[in-house]
């Protein structure tokens, strides 16, 4: 299977090595990087679930559109961590 070849008429996933350069390239050519950032949150949010899910054994209930845990206090505190003085928002 991973010897098998993607003919030219089949979808072609773009290809980065370097997602730092590939980033340089697409604000000085204006084009779409590798991994969009909305993308690139998304797959964020799932390993930061999946994490807190595994330090507080258990579910976590997630709400898409609202961000932000249901039900679970105690993991929904852990979506966030106190900045350190001088700093706030």
């Amino acid at each position: 299977m991973l010897e098998s070849v993607i003919r030219l008429d089949e979808t072609h996933l773009y290809e980065s090595n370097h997602h730092a350069r590939n980033f340089l390239d697409c604000v000085k050519n204006r084009s779409q990087t590798v991994c969009p950032i909305d993308v690139a949150v998304r797959a964020d949010i799932v390993c930061q679930l999946s994490d807190i899910a595994i330090r507080t054994q258990r579910k976590i209930k997630w709400d898409p559109e609202n961000e932000v845990i249901i039900g679970d206090e105690e993991a929904s505190r852990m979506l966030t961590r106190s900045m350190r003085s001088p700093w706030h928002l």
